[in-house]
């Protein structure tokens, strides 16, 4: 079957024959410690069993870049179906599913070491190339091989040429990239016991890829459920509120700590650890009643007693513990697209609790609460007053856009 370089700005179709120029080699420019990406495509008209990926080291003279520095993968096609029909928000409802079109899209890349591949299909390949940040200057080439038991392996060269510049470790970029993590959804996937060893070495690959994109911030749940269920594997809180029998509070910071202390010192995202959330999308808290020993929820709009109570006398013992850990400074308590009225009341409890606190939003922007947000990040479409965006990065404060559903391109 064909094997062909392709272009990376292209995702090709399943069951379409690609329509792609014949190229001898392919070829880039690379910095040192710059990663690069090329996308080769097979395309076969009989099904092949366990197709596997191989790379050379890549030469350049006496110099080498080895093989751990190259990771091909599968590309793998995901069902999906339109996303803004007719200028209409992704985020809405569709009741009417015959209306939005389906198709298969080229989306995950797999390191799978093999894959069977059916009859009249195209196969993607995806190969990543970490230059060292030590490499010697020069041409370097290699060569792509692709092979199975039932084939002759077919083989693509390739040449990088790495220029005598450096670019900086992921963790030293300037550039701030919040990418939210669910530790839940990776322990149901693997089917392993949650905050178990098997669970952290499951996290330990994929958190990897997240750094290595310069990930800042450590998303951590501070309470059952922040955004109502939204994603399919709800989040749990990280630490469990204890409402004692003399009805003083206690709080167990065993999951949290784990997991900041893995992030940090394990993957190496350790900028910023945004704690999520006190205004959840349903106004219930979960605390551990122990008169009745059951899981117990309050009822309570911020701004009420009940509220103020509950979140007030967490937040001056999580500021002791956080301080005691010497992460008082880099953690924020972190509010996802909630309004003015309740991020006014939310503020109040917080400076309360303690008036050092950082705080974050993701939302709208209201100019009475923004001197108050240290992190501030805005929907894509709402724009950012440019002498308020000044005068935050003179004071040290983030300032960024997020997307979701609503907008056509951007969106995740």
């Amino acid at each position: 079957p064909p094997l062909r370089w392709g272009s990376t700005d292209i995702r090709y179709t399943k069951h379409d024959v690609p329509a792609i120029p014949h190229l001898p080699i392919w070829k880039a420019t690379a910095w040192k410690g710059e990663r690069v990406n090329a996308q080769a495509v097979l395309w076969t008209r009989n099904f092949h069993k366990d197709v596997r990926l191989g790379v050379s080291e890549l030469r350049n003279g006496s110099s080498i870049i080895p093989t751990e520095a190259i990771q091909p993968a599968f590309v793998r096609y995901v069902m999906t179906d339109e996303l803004n029909k007719d200028g209409k928000s992704g985020c809405s409802q569709r009741p009417d599913k015959a209306e939005w079109d389906s198709s298969l899209v080229a989306d995950v890349l797999d390191p799978a070491a093999r894959l069977c591949i059916d009859a009249c299909t195209t196969q993607p390949i995806w190969l990543t190339i970490s230059i060292p940040s030590d490499a010697r200057p020069g041409v370097y080439k290699g060569t792509l091989t692709v092979s199975t038991d039932d084939m002759t392996a077919q083989q693509l060269p390739f040449e990088i040429n790495v220029i005598d510049r450096r670019l900086p470790a992921a963790k030293d970029w300037a550039f701030h990239l919040d990418l939210w993590q669910n530790p839940y959804s990776v322990a149901r996937y693997y089917q392993v016991p949650l905050w178990s060893q098997a669970h952290f070495d499951a996290m330990r690959p994929v958190m990897k890829l997240l750094a290595d994109a310069g990930q800042k911030v450590i998303t951590a749940s501070i309470m059952h459920k922040p955004w109502n269920g939204q994603t399919e594997d709800a989040f749990d809180s990280m630490i469990s509120k204890i409402k004692k029998i003399d009805g003083t509070w206690s709080y167990d910071y065993t999951v949290f700590d784990k997991w900041v202390e893995f992030m940090m010192n394990e993957i190496g995202i350790d900028r910023q650890i945004n704690c999520y959330t006190m205004i959840p999308w349903a106004l219930r808290f979960d605390y551990f009643d122990q008169a009745t020993g059951r899981i117990l929820f309050i009822e309570a709009q911020p701004g009420e007693p009940a509220y103020n109570e509950y979140w007030g006398a967490f937040l001056q013992d999580f500021a002791t513990h956080l301080r005691t850990r010497g992460w008082f400074e880099k953690t924020t308590i972190a509010m996802d697209e909630r309004g003015l009225d309740a991020m006014q009341e939310a503020i109040k409890v917080i400076r309360k609790a303690d008036p050092d606190y950082k705080i974050s939003l993701a939302g709208n922007y209201h100019s009475e609460i923004e001197h108050e947000l240290h992190d501030l990040c805005l929907a894509y479409t709402h724009p950012f007053p440019a002498e308020v965006k000044a005068a935050r990065q003179k004071a040290g404060k983030v300032s960024s856009v997020y997307t979701c559903c609503a907008e056509a391109r951007p969106n995740t």
